[in-house]
């Protein structure tokens, strides 16, 4: 039991890791790409990082197991060959499920093979694609292909070319430029799609940082094996581990600013200059001016190129951030925060949820990044200004004012664990009732109370009080210290405080909100297995092929799975709220 100073032991619940959200990642993973990939993906979260020869032999022991659980005790084991597991890992590496690490070796130390580690943050963002296109079409409306003037005509409902270019890397992951180049013209078609306007829009999302370059996607080479007769080096050994561990971290530092500095740049190749001959000795020739944003990519480049998920995880927290600080103020006070956060977010380079606050923009960069914002019509520097002073007056601190400068910047650390705070809240009250809320609140303002004196503030009897606190101390939301008054720890002769525990209560809300997109994935996937002999019945036949009854159960079935998809909907921004922010 963890001791405090002073001799006092905190009582709390330790929370095993619970698998909610190992079984959401697990059935997102089977959802996208199959059985096998969920095998390998399941077997890598049983260890923190696994080899390829670890993970074989891991899958052959679950396989075995399973096989025996199935089928009784004289039932051959399924094997999975090498090939199998890593065509498995090619998809997980193709789509940033799983990322490898080369282990750096020191001194005499034999060379270690690569592992492999599992990227939940990566899977769940699977969850948010929807989200990402919807974000997409809206910062790209006003270029959607309108081809002709009649509004039922098909083509006026094509996609923008930026809003295919996004759909096809969340469906395939990493592409190169020529790839994207296709599929764009296979979605929209020639005609709309041509290589110089693919060129544009993609070169417009890679200087916003939507698009980033991405590494190779193959399996590590394996380490050279050393001869077993190979002789050390005569020198020191300290000497030897000090370089080597000095040259290990210039090169990990180097590949960094390396990897940082080309991660939003599109690697090109110096036109050839004009020849003709009349440059003069000593003189450059001078360089043919580049049409396209994409003139200088060499046809031979190999790059890869992947979604940024930090850029559409930082937009979607500045419009929680929005929204938030929108709801609690009157006036137009939710399109001035929008405002300022679009003047105040250039493209992020960082991992989303880093960002403290946002930079200070002054009134006039936001009264003209707000004007971008459809509900900001006859948005004029006067309401700007009094909204800003609302938003600084108002002591909630969200919105705070830099006196050098004259400038404003939202404090976005507050604001999302305020968001936090507020679903949790939520949470408490739906679970423990009026009075269990209202005891976490007396515990987060006065940080730490005796039993008798929560009953009091509370207004209820010290039984039901008790029964409130032991419930929440189960759930994990609470923690208990008992403290002496004397060297001996008699029982008769200690007080317990009681203190709420905010980091303990977002884990357990995060998996609990996992544990509910789940159940909701798993009885949609159960309600459309039931029915699908009728459904393919219904494909192939249409509605006047199919009897009443089959008729009604699928319509009971869409009406399910509206339902389904509506509260998976609604889920799903609480999730990335407490998980990926």
């Amino acid at each position: 039991m963890p001791e405090a100073a002073d001799g006092v032991k905190v009582h709390s619940k330790r929370l095993a890791l619970h698998p909610a959200v190992d079984d959401l990642a697990c059935h997102v993973v089977k959802d996208h790409f199959g059985e096998l990939c969920e095998r390998v993906l399941r077997a890598l979260l049983k260890r923190s990082a696994s080899s390829f020869l670890e993970l074989q032999s891991a899958l052959c022991v679950q396989s075995k197991s399973s096989r025996v659980s199935d089928s009784g005790l004289n039932a051959a084991p399924i094997l999975l060959t090498s090939k199998d597991v890593r065509s498995a890992l090619l998809v997980l590496l193709q789509h940033s499920c799983v990322f490898a690490r080369v282990p750096v070796t020191l001194g005499n130390e034999r060379p270690k093979p690569p592992v492999y580690r599992v990227d939940l943050h990566s899977i769940l963002f699977r969850l948010r694609h929807a989200a990402c296109l919807e974000l997409t079409a809206e910062k790209h409306r006003n270029k959607r292909i309108q081809k002709t003037s009649n509004i039922e005509d098909k083509e006026d409902l094509l996609p923008s070319h930026e809003e295919a270019i996004i759909s096809l890397l969340l469906e395939y992951g990493r592409l190169r430029l020529e790839q994207v180049t296709t599929g764009v013209e296979k979605l929209l078609g020639e005609a709309n799609a041509g290589a110089q306007q693919v060129e544009q829009a993609f070169a417009g999302l890679v200087a916003a940082h939507f698009v980033e370059q991405s590494p190779p996607c193959n399996l590590p080479d394996l380490p050279t094996p050393i001869h077993p007769n190979a002789q050390p080096r005569k020198t020191s050994k300290a000497n030897q581990d000090e370089k080597e561990r000095q040259d290990a971290q210039a090169i990990a530092a180097r590949a960094l600013k390396t990897a940082a500095d080309t991660r939003f740049t599109i690697p090109g190749q110096k036109p050839a200059p004009t020849a003709n001959g009349n440059v003069k000795a000593g003189m450059k020739r001078k360089l043919e001016s580049v049409t396209s944003p994409l003139d200088s990519l060499s046809p031979e480049s190999t790059g890869l190129w992947q979604l940024c998920k930090s850029q559409f995880l930082t937009d979607f927290r500045y419009a929680a951030c929005a929204k938030f600080i929108g709801d609690r103020q009157e006036g137009r006070a939710e399109v001035v925060v929008q405002g300022l956060l679009r003047a105040a977010s250039p493209p992020w380079t960082g991992d989303a949820g880093a960002e403290k606050t946002s930079r200070p923009v002054t009134p006039a960069q936001v009264l003209a990044a707000a004007r971008q914002v459809p509900e900001a019509a006859g948005l004029s520097a006067t309401d700007v200004s009094a909204a800003l002073e609302q938003l600084k007056s108002s002591g909630d601190g969200y919105v705070l004012p830099c006196l050098e400068q004259g400038a404003f910047y939202v404090d976005l650390d507050r604001t999302v664990s305020a968001i936090q705070e507020d679903e949790l809240e939520a949470h408490l009250q739906s679970r423990f009732g009026t009075h269990g809320l209202r005891i976490w609140r007396m515990l987060r303002q006065h940080g730490q109370l005796e039993e008798n004196k929560i009953a009091d503030c509370a207004l209820m009897p010290p039984k039901e009080a008790r029964t409130i606190l032991y419930a929440l101390l189960a759930s994990g939301f609470v923690t208990v210290q008992d403290i002496p008054k004397g060297a001996d720890r008699a029982a008769s002769r200690m007080f317990w405080t009681w203190r709420a525990n905010v980091p303990e209560g977002k884990a357990v809300l995060c998996q609990h909100l996992a544990k509910g997109v789940l159940n909701l994935r798993l009885r949609l996937a159960y309600e459309s297995d039931q029915l699908k002999e009728v459904t393919a019945l219904y494909l192939q036949r249409g509605k006047h092929g199919l009897t009443d009854s089959q008729h009604d159960a699928l319509l009971s079935l869409k009406n399910k799975q509206t339902v389904c998809e509506a509260r998976v909907l609604r889920l799903q921004p609480l999730l990335s709220l407490f998980f990926s922010f």
